[in-house]
């Protein structure tokens, strides 16, 4: 599991592109499904964690900011995060349901003018959960 503050999403090329930060309504932590390792550096010896968030396919909440993937978000109102969470924990079946985009929380969506910036440059909206 990542927690985040929120993500951020662009669509488009060069002048023509759209970037949206995306932030709990709460104000709470994004749980992001992701996997992560642990290695040597083979130079420095200095271990270095690394992880990935796991996207999946297009989702319709998602699709008038970034139309070709959407990353997996773990719901806060069942066990999930706690099986998720747990090496010992085997049924992968029990995530099944995580495997098709969903808004899982309701978001805060935010027209940006570049991730380096943050410089809002339209109104935020909210996108609500189940949507």
């Amino acid at each position: 599991m990542i927690p985040v503050k929120g993500f951020g999403e662009s669509e488009g090329k060069g002048a023509d592109q759209k970037c949206t930060d995306f932030e709990a309504l709460d104000g709470e932590a994004i749980a992001l499904g992701g996997l992560w390792k642990e290695y040597i550096h083979s130079k420095t010896g200095e271990v270095i964690t690394t992880c990935s968030v796991i996207t999946l396919g297009q989702a319709e909440w998602l699709k008038p900011y970034h139309t070709t993937a959407s990353p997996l978000m773990l719901p806060d109102n069942d066990n999930t995060r706690q099986m998720w969470l747990d090496s010992s924990f085997k049924d992968r079946d029990a995530f099944d349901d995580l495997l098709q985009p969903q808004l899982v929380q309701d978001l805060i969506a935010t027209p940006i003018d570049k991730p380096t910036k943050y410089n809002p440059i339209g109104e935020s909206i909210v996108l609500k959960k189940g949507s």
